[in-house]
């Protein structure tokens, strides 16, 4: 058991055969619980072994009672059952008898229970004897100190969040075991990815890659994987990106608990956003848009959710977007206000409503100056404001969100603000030069296959507006249909227009 839960799982997966030889018992299931949840990942046969031991020692009020209930609520976290799991650490930290470490693990599936059942405030209610200062916290309480920051970085609190997980990982860095493994590298660099400080997410990433090892908890490494996909999937760097979905996804497969598949999705996903698919990540994030009754997907909602919106407009499913975008203001912090600003212009009428320019400019003023997120919100307002002919109005909020997707090497965004700022019109020379620039955008977006309902998303206009516009086009070009208008735009080997969203149709 000691091995199972600390350091060296490969030494308790080699003690499996012997444990599975000894007669039936309670600490025998016991032991073979923990060695399925920890040491090999299995949380269905986890489940069903300390299930055994829980019937066998229900009662006794003894230690082996309190760990069975402990591991049992470990593996229901980890299977999506937080109804259930908050009952069974309640069960084990009431009975008492629990080793240190694993007394505090339990109150971190505490905490992570109640952020499924009663939300993320919730379960931060549950750390609350933790001291204020993470200097403070002793080293027996580590695990709860990074639960504690990964509830924060959740809660968008980066600030508190980053000194919590920065004295953690010091104190593994010095040789303390955490139950954790790396995840607190995981959360933290996935903090500084939010807050624009791309570097700083990769360096800690790579000490994540390179701490983690087969002994660590198989938990923990499509959340690794995913982590590891946004800073080069923003960077265009597809192949890095994608190796780190694939591995995601392999990690997902082999634990097939929900939240894996969440950590695979939210990859995939992100590697779709900055290849401007947008129905490619509505199929990646399908995972997560059906029932939760048990909150399992509440972690990581600041995340996947703006992801989700972003791909229902871009397929121009308005309503759904709407919806979304109502959950997400529920949860409103600081770093999600450009997000939220950005959907709501997204599904405003075809003009930029007034007063929407100075709102930008104060939320400018207020971000980092490698956010990300403003630097979207930035890019989307001056393709908007471009494509009403209001191009001096435009401009600078263009050049704002090129100077920070430079500062950031978000290369594939960095393009697409490029081309904005390259020109107003088609080349003289180009067979399309008769075109209006609205008729240039919806020819283009034709081009690559997309759908009237899918333009109409992409620039903010009626699906009526595509097929009259499309009509002038045939009309003007000569072409009898959609065929021939691809084939026209290949043959005149022409450039995206220079005004087409900044989030729409790829580098």
């Amino acid at each position: 058991m000691h091995a199972a839960c600390g350091p060296d799982r490969a030494a308790a997966r080699a003690l499996l055969p012997e444990v599975e030889r000894c007669a039936e018992s309670a600490l025998r299931s016991l032991t073979a619980g923990l060695i399925a949840l920890f040491g090999t990942g299995d949380w269905l046969a986890a489940r069903r072994h300390f299930s055994a031991a829980l019937d066998r020692s229900r009662g006794s009020g003894d230690w082996v009672e309190a760990v069975a209930a402990a591991g049992l609520s470990g593996a229901q976290v980890w299977s999506g059952r937080g109804r259930e799991a908050l009952e069974h650490t309640r069960h084990a930290l009431r009975l008492g008898g629990l080793p240190v470490r694993l007394a505090d693990f339990t109150t971190v599936l505490l905490a992570v229970a109640r952020c499924r059942v009663d939300g993320m405030a919730g379960g931060l209610s549950e750390l609350d004897d933790l001291p204020a200062d993470p200097a403070e916290v002793p080293p027996d309480r580590l695990d709860s100190l990074a639960c504690r920051g990964a509830i924060r970085t959740m809660l968008g609190r980066f600030t508190a969040a980053e000194h919590d997980l920065t004295t953690t990982i010091r104190h593994h860095g010095a040789g303390c075991h955490l139950m954790s493994g790396t995840t607190p590298h995981s959360y933290l660099a996935a903090l500084h990815y939010a807050r624009g400080e791309w570097d700083r997410a990769s360096v800690l990433v790579h000490q994540a890659l390179s701490l983690a090892d087969d002994d660590e908890q198989p938990h923990h490494r499509a959340l690794r994987h995913m982590v590891a996909t946004l800073v080069p999937a923003g960077r265009g760097d597809w192949a890095t990106a994608t190796a780190h979905v694939k591995a995601a996804r392999g990690s997902a497969e082999r634990a097939a608990g929900p939240q894996d598949r969440k950590y695979a999705a939210i990859a995939a996903a992100t590697l779709h956003q900055a290849r401007g698919l947008p129905a490619e990540m509505l199929t990646a994030l399908h995972p997560l848009t059906g029932d939760d009754p048990d909150g399992t997907h509440v972690w990581w909602h600041l995340w996947w959710r703006p992801l989700l919106v972003e791909a229902l407009l871009g397929t121009g499913r308005r309503d759904e977007a709407a919806e979304h975008l109502a959950a997400l203001r529920t949860h409103a912090t600081e770093y999600l206000r450009p997000t939220l600003l950005r959907f709501e212009l997204a599904l405003t009428p075809e003009r930029v409503p007034t007063g929407t320019k100075a709102r930008v400019a104060e939320l400018a003023r207020r971000a980092h100056p490698h956010s990300f997120a403003q630097a979207l919100l930035e890019a989307d307002l001056g393709t908007r404001l471009a494509g009403e002919g209001a191009t001096t109005a435009a401009a600078p909020f263009l050049r704002s969100a090129l100077n920070r997707f430079t500062a950031l090497r978000a290369t594939p965004f960095e393009h697409r603000v490029r081309r904005h700022l390259g020109g107003d019109r088609e080349p003289a020379a180009s067979p399309l030069a008769g075109l209006s620039r609205r008729e240039g955008q919806i020819a283009h977006l034709v081009s690559l296959d997309h759908t009237n309902r899918e333009v109409a998303a992409q620039l903010y206009i009626t699906t009526k507006t595509v097929e009259y516009h499309l009509h002038n086009i045939y009309s003007k070009l000569g072409v009898a249909g959609r065929r021939q208008l691809r084939e026209r735009v290949a043959a005149a080997g022409a450039a995206p227009p220079a005004h087409l969203s900044a989030r729409g149709t790829g580098a």
